[in-house]
């Protein structure tokens, strides 16, 4: 959206008044720069030395007050601070500390203006990922932990009380015994980001699950999602005494196999993207894979999958204009709009079968197409006594630079790398068993995985063996059975990765491709059909892949 300009590590980014944008950096600083495309210029708005900043936002009458409030840890406490403003810079010594809480693993961080003029601010549950919510904090209202809290930061108490806020009395536990009144929903784990709708003034929350899930929560007045009870809608630690209210499932619940850290965003209500009214935006960290959730009535919901991109998600931000924003944390540290595609849609014609992929000249005996040349890795990635073959593939004259000081290898237009996993196993007579061919290709500067799942005919091995396309996965599937040297009936399966899966490691923060690096190539093989390499970096060379 902004080509010009590139951040450090960006964590939040919202429109402020008078046509600017805000960006915060986890390193702790936070700029504005003009809301132009060709904008090449940023300034400085504040600077808060040795903190990790997760979120700024403005007040809503930003342009009369010039308020500005930031979530941030420093050292082992977490902040919701407000600054004064004037002339597009902040006073730092002038810093209103409104709350804190300890700072853990799990700070959420959030800060989102509600419809009623309320400032909602979202808490992690201050662990790290072991053991699930080590503090047993976010059932317990008598804390802030695992929590989204609502404060008035228009009022102050005139009791004679230090705070520079008030609680709005129709919170849920303002009345309860040892109850924090801040609270206005709890049983969260990292809600890293959520969204109000302007509309509606709906609040919907997407949080960072554990070893299984996922979720987004539809946030409401004393709401209890669950965490960490529950999982999801998966019981986790039934020993934990629950909250005061009766828990709410998540409206939406992605297992490990599809998303890994999802990030919230706005319920869109834009001009330029229609189709979008009404929908809370939210993707993945790891994925990069971006997604839309729309109520169709009480307790319903459809949901769409709106693109998937390489990006390293942190923030969302919904412009005056219409824009859809979308930002990368570390990958390229820039600004994306999102907007309908005007790429045809040519997956009809994707080849199904790995005899259609032009890879091998036959796929039974695994004869690679020339130009298809073996390679092995110095360490392999254990596989429970599957093997596994490999291959690279260039095309036309190019050839992919290796660089071994650190700095990102490059690939040409279309390179293949292919992994074909087998399995020996059958008793006296031993059978390689073919079981998948994984497939990462780099098309139009994005890599794409594939697998490609063996087929292979009960005990009749005479049959033919045929692989097609797997566009499902996240699922064990038969290998094949066998009789054993005994007589009986033995069975092997293996669990096919889905799409999403494989960007669990093939992502940007891994860089993609894994084991096609120096000091894994590095090393003699013998590569199939049995050729010798003394030097396999030599090797690759003479066959101009490097």
């Amino acid at each position: 959206a902004f080509p010009n300009l590139k951040f450090a590590l960006p964590t939040s980014l919202n429109e402020i008044p008078g046509g600017r944008m805000l960006v915060t950096e986890i390193g702790g600083d936070i700029y504005t720069f003009a809301k132009k495309t060709e904008t090449s210029q940023k300034e400085m708005l504040l600077q808060i030395p040795d903190a990790k900043i997760w979120h700024a936002t403005v007040h809503p009458k930003f342009q009369a007050n010039g308020q500005l409030f930031v979530c941030y840890s420093k050292g082992d406490t977490s902040h919701v601070s407000r600054f004064k403003v004037e002339s597009l810079v902040a006073d730092s010594t002038r810093e209103e500390v409104l709350l804190t809480w300890p700072a853990g693993g799990h700070n959420g961080g959030c800060l989102q203006f509600g419809t009623d003029g309320m400032l909602y601010i979202s808490t992690g549950d201050g662990s790290g990922p072991n053991p699930p919510d080590g503090r047993t904090a976010a059932q317990d209202v008598s804390n802030l932990f695992g929590c989204v809290l609502r404060i008035d930061v228009d009022s102050k108490p005139g009791d004679g009380s230090l705070l520079d806020y008030v609680v709005p009395s129709d919170n849920p536990f303002v009345d309860m015994q040892n109850a924090r009144p801040e609270i206005w929903a709890y049983g969260l784990r990292n809600p890293w980001k959520f969204g109000v709708d302007p509309k509606t003034g709906n609040i919907f929350a997407a949080d960072n699950g554990w070893e299984t899930w996922e979720m987004v929560h539809r946030i409401v007045r004393g709401g209890n999602c669950g965490w960490p009870i529950m999982e999801g809608r998966a019981v986790l630690r039934s020993e934990v005494k629950q909250g005061p209210t009766p828990i709410r499932p998540p409206v939406k619940d992605h297992h490990h196999s599809e998303a890994n850290s999802v990030i919230g965003g706005p319920i869109y209500r834009g001009s330029k993207l229609p189709e979008l009214d009404g929908t809370f935006i939210y993707g993945d960290y790891i994925t990069g894979t971006i997604w839309g959730l729309k109520s169709d009535g009480e307790d319903s919901y459809s949901h769409t999958t709106l693109v998937d991109t390489d990006q390293r998600i942190t923030a969302f931000a919904e412009g005056s204009a219409g824009e859809l924003f979308v930002v990368d944390y570390d990958y390229t540290g820039q600004i994306y709009e999102l907007l309908p595609t005007t790429v045809p849609d040519n997956s009809a014609n994707f080849p199904r079968k790995l005899s259609d992929t032009g890879l091998f000249t036959s796929t039974q005996k695994l004869i690679p197409a020339p130009g298809v040349i073996p390679y092995e890795v110095t360490v392999e990635r254990w596989m429970d006594g599957y093997k596994t073959q490999r291959w690279v593939a260039v095309p036309g004259s190019g050839s992919i630079t290796l660089n071994a000081d650190g700095k990102a290898a490059e690939y040409p237009d279309g390179t293949v790398f292919v992994k074909h996993v087998w399995l020996t196993w059958g008793g006296v007579s031993k059978r390689a068993i073919p079981a998948e061919t994984q497939i990462l290709h780099y098309d139009n500067g994005r890599w794409n995985p594939y697998s490609y799942v063996w087929k292979v005919p009960a005990i009749r091995y005479s049959e033919p063996i045929t692989s097609t396309l797997n566009k499902s996965g996240a699922r064990p599937i038969p290998v094949f059975l066998f009789t054993d040297e005994y007589g009986r009936e033995r069975s092997a399966t293996r669990h096919i990765n889905a799409e999403h899966e494989c960007r669990m490691c093939h992502n940007a923060g891994a860089g993609f491709v894994l084991g096609f690096e120096p000091n894994q190539l590095n090393r003699s093989a013998i590569l199939p059909p049995g050729i010798y390499a003394p030097d396999q970096l030599d090797f690759l060379f003479e066959k101009k892949v490097i």
